[in-house]
């Protein structure tokens, strides 16, 4: 087994077993924590300071936030991605293309598993629950919100920690480089960042820590996967395979959003027949796997999949 194989296992037991023992921690402690980090914040003009800098972006017409180094990391990503194929620009930016078009196929997924989540699972936030009491759930367990209530107001996971959590690509990145000594500092400042963003909407009374919590865990998983399985980053930087040069990354991006995003209809649709039955929802289970089913061979076509 090669060395990197073996890190790599390592780093997934390590992660596996933090998300064992941070979801039985929170499993007992989630309510109270978000009640006391409220109250703190109540009484702190620091913390309400804190909570207000990671909330706001400058996207919303608000001063410079925590969103942004995010927010303009994927617009630079873009821009890049889409330069790299003018022609004149192709041989220069063929480095930069793989690493644009993986930082493009990670905000993705993770942005289409983010909804997906909070519309599964339609977790009540804590200002809600500090209404009333009976609206609350543990996480991975269905709440009690409408569709429309979760779909713009689910709880489980948290979207500002999720947009957080998208600068571990360039952790990811940095394995790439000669100069091995910045390789656990850059993943332990990305990392760290998404770690004070769960916080800061924990303080502000918008999350759950555990919907933080599992937005991070989610995204290093995430960006792992494309990283390594998907777009076999490592094979590319030593020329083993080659790189891919027709818009192949941001297709399976668009593929990913579709096939996960049927996958999600049809939980949803098993889910709220049971509540509250529509004509709808037996077509939509039907057609939902078909269609992942669909994606998914073609995702496998236009990339190697491990």
């Amino acid at each position: 087994m090669s060395e990197k194989k073996t890190m790599g296992r390592v780093f997934l037991t390590i992660l596996t077993g933090i998300a064992i023992l941070g979801s039985i921690f929170l499993g007992i402690y989630d309510l109270r924590i978000s009640e006391s980090f409220v109250s703190m914040t109540a009484s702190s003009p620091f913390l309400t300071a804190y909570a207000n800098f990671f909330d706001r972006t400058l996207f919303d017409g608000d001063r410079f936030g925590g969103q942004d180094f995010s927010y303009i990391l994927i617009l630079l990503s873009l821009g890049v991605y889409l330069v790299s194929y003018i022609p004149k620009m192709q041989d220069k930016l063929i480095s930069s293309r793989k690493y644009s078009g993986f930082m493009l196929a990670v905000i993705l997924a993770l942005a289409i598993i983010n909804r997906g989540f909070k519309v599964l699972f339609a977790r009540a936030r804590p200002g809600v629950v500090a209404d009333d009491p009976s609206m609350y759930s543990h996480m991975w367990n269905f709440g009690k919100l409408s569709f429309t209530e979760a779909l713009s107001h689910g709880s489980f996971t948290s979207g500002h920690t999720n947009v957080a959590i998208f600068l571990v690509v360039i952790a990811f990145i940095s394995l790439g480089t000669k100069r091995k000594g910045i390789i656990v500092p850059v993943f332990i400042l990305t990392i760290g960042y998404a770690i004070l963003m769960a916080l800061g909407r924990v303080f502000e009374g918008d999350h759950f820590l555990s919907d933080g919590f599992w937005s991070i865990i989610i995204g290093i998983l995430i960006a792992a996967w494309i990283y390594y399985g998907v777009l076999n980053i490592p094979e590319q930087e030593a020329d083993n395979v080659p790189t891919y040069a027709k818009f192949e990354e941001f297709q399976w991006g668009i593929l990913f959003v579709i096939c996960f995003t049927a996958l999600i209809a049809g939980l949803i649709s098993i889910r709220y027949m049971f509540l509250h039955f529509l004509w709808y929802q037996p077509i939509i289970l039907i057609c939902s796997p078909m269609m992942a089913i669909f994606a998914w061979k073609r995702m496998k076509k236009i990339l190697y999949i491990k």
